[in-house]
């Protein structure tokens, strides 16, 4: 009887998966490539300049009833727009080309041509509200509606601009957002349908486009997914540079007092600074600026961290500047260990990159004051009211306690002498943190099933290496193998059969395609994967061990995944102010703006992986 039930639940299982293969599939035209895309464009842009006609390589190529999308983009923003339809790739073309109307010259000389080949429709549910937002491939899939006879194309570059790729909340009382913004979408796509009232569109169905850009400096079209062109080749030119450009975005966006823009909106060149201001994300991008200094020794770097360093000791509460300095927005009754950790973690950087001793007295401060919240369990207190001096016990916030190991790690790894009492002092503090942190946080049944944002822990355990005991490190090191695996598993790899389906997603880190990834976790998860490498080398492990092989591997697959996603100019087409962003890290394709820990941890990543190479 069980095995009966068995074999019908896996028969109408079958049927289903069938069921649903045959319903959301996207039959696809073959693509036209890269050759037949440039000509496509330079011929486009010869007609439209009246300029000797241009061969198009591939034109015979089938287009059936699928549109060919041909926009100038000028300041961000599709200037001009033709939709063209033919029997032949070439057919349609033209008739894009046609629709394009009159361009004034000016702006055709400094607009950008893309081209949006649509090669296949597919299902969308416009019924199931979690299905309709969850429908299309983040960045891959446009979206398009019906109507009274009439079809609208919403290309991807179209849902980015207009920010409907991540505004679905499946659960409206938590502050979580993923997938296409349904309400929004039927507003716009009825708009654009000009259907009467607030009749809804006859059907919806989701797209996906060949899509090319002309390059800003010229040359041959680029293939571009999710608005955003493959980076270099990966190599220690390109590595530097882009961690050059990181730099150079943060010091365009320090202002005079040594404040960041900390958040920057690309598609509305906005940087709106209100209330929110993350201390710690500024002393971690101080850190960056004093790390990136050591590139190059460029004066101008070492300046901009000298001014960011410098807003960090004016944020000393009245009650918290004497022996134990903590840091904190002033005002604030409450402050945090994290923004006094990653002080002290910005100010170690100075000193090891500039030999310069003038934040010694800050940083001593500093450090008095993680010891001084740092538990008998070797974990860390988080909070703490100056004004009264009490620690807050219970409360616990996510990457703090880590942080604060880190920045214990960091003093340390500066070069103390051995036997001097305060470094004992701190090697032991530094141990009894990774002793928490690596032990017995996760000494107990549920931590058995989960890992945490471990990375912290890790990095902190190569600063401090040398200072702790040999058996003591070997525990932690075998820690960090297990937390590697478990990042090397969630990372995006090569051969899977998600990478060949979308290749850009190779180096990132996910569990399933409905989320765009981001780029700050493969940043972040770069730098303590870098640190396991380094850790494994100095257990004298051979170069094909797995402990050192595969963290450099997913090193590199992470820096592959950062130069394609940093702002450059050939990717920046959607952006009305290119050199404000220029050099920055999106939060993802789909969540178009720049925060300062993108770049922190990104190019902290991309000057790291060096060593790699």
């Amino acid at each position: 009887m069980i095995l009966r039930l068995v074999k019908w639940v896996a028969i109408a299982s079958a049927l289903v998966a069938i069921g649903v293969y045959v319903v959301v599939r996207m039959p696809l035209e073959p693509p036209i490539g890269d050759t037949a895309a440039s000509s496509a464009l330079a011929r486009v842009r010869a007609e439209l300049e009246h300029a000797v006609a241009i061969p198009l390589v591939g034109g015979e190529a089938a287009q059936g009833n699928l549109p060919v999308i041909l926009s100038l983009y000028d300041h961000g923003s599709p200037v001009a727009r033709g939709e063209g339809h033919g029997a032949t790739f070439g057919a349609a073309l033209a008739d894009a080309t046609a629709k394009l109307g009159a361009i004034e010259p000016e702006v055709l000389r400094r607009g950008r041509l893309k081209l949006d080949r649509v090669r296949g429709r597919g299902y969308l549910s416009a019924s199931v509200l979690p299905l309709l937002a969850l429908g299309l491939v983040p960045s891959r899939d446009g979206v398009g509606a019906e109507g009274q006879g009439k079809t609208v194309y919403f290309t991807v570059d179209d849902l980015l601009r207009l920010g409907l790729l991540s505004g679905y909340q499946p659960l409206p009382a938590m502050e979580f957002a993923l997938g296409l913004d349904v309400k929004r979408a039927g507003r716009v796509l009825t708009e654009a349908l000009a259907l009467p009232g607030r009749r809804a569109p006859e059907r919806l169905f989701r797209f996906r486009a060949e899509e090319y850009i002309e390059p800003a400096a010229g040359g041959a079209a680029l293939p571009v997914v999710g608005a955003s062109t493959a980076g270099p080749a990966l190599d220690k030119d390109s590595i530097a540079a882009a961690a050059r450009a990181g730099g150079e975005y943060l010091l365009r966006h320090l202002d005079d007092a040594g404040r960041f823009d900390y958040e920057y909106f690309t598609v509305e060149d906005t940087k709106p600074n209100g209330d929110e201001y993350s201390v710690p994300r500024h002393a971690g991008a101080a850190s960056f600026l004093s790390q990136l200094y050591a590139l190059d020794h460029d004066p101008r770097v070492r300046a901009g961290a000298e001014r960011a360093l410098d807003a960090l000791a004016q944020l000393r509460p009245e009650a918290c500047a004497g022996e134990r300095i903590c840091v904190g927005e002033l005002g604030d009754t409450t402050v945090d260990i994290g923004s006094s950790a990653l002080s002290l973690v910005a100010t170690a950087e100075y000193v090891r990159t500039t030999r310069d001793h003038r934040y010694d007295a800050f940083a001593k401060g500093l450090t008095e004051f993680v010891l001084s919240m740092q538990k008998e369990n070797g974990d860390f207190c988080h909070l703490y009211r100056p004004k009264e001096r009490i620690r807050d016990e219970k409360t616990q916030l996510l990457y703090y306690s880590g942080e604060a190991a880190y920045g214990l790690g960091k003093v340390l790894g500066l070069g103390m002498p051995p036997e001097a009492p305060e470094t004992k002092r701190l090697a032991r503090a530094l141990d009894r943190a990774l002793e928490y942190l690596a032990i017995t946080s996760y000494d107990n049944l549920a931590g058995q099933f989960y890992v945490g944002e471990d990375h912290w822990t890790c990095m902190a355990l190569d600063a401090g290496w040398d200072y702790l005991p040999a058996d003591h490190r070997e525990r932690y090191a075998r820690f960090c193998d297990g937390f590697g695996d478990f990042l090397r598993r969630s990372q995006f790899r090569s051969g899977e059969s998600l990478v060949r389906a979308q290749p850009q997603l190779r180096g990132a880190y996910g569990m399933i395609a409905a989320l765009a990834p981001h780029a700050t976790p493969v940043g972040s998860r770069s730098e303590t994967t870098i640190s396991m490498w380094r850790i494994a080398r100095r257990r004298g492990l051979p170069s094909d061990d797995v402990r050192v092989a595969h963290p450099r591997e997913q090193v590199l697959d992470g820096m592959r995944f950062l130069l394609d996603h940093q702002i450059r100019d050939d990717n920046a087409y959607l952006m009305p102010n290119p050199e404000a962003a220029r050099g920055g890290f999106l939060q993802s394709d789909v969540d178009r703006y720049i925060r300062i820990d993108f770049i922190q941890h990104g190019c902290s990543a991309l000057l790291r992986s060096l060593e790699l190479l």
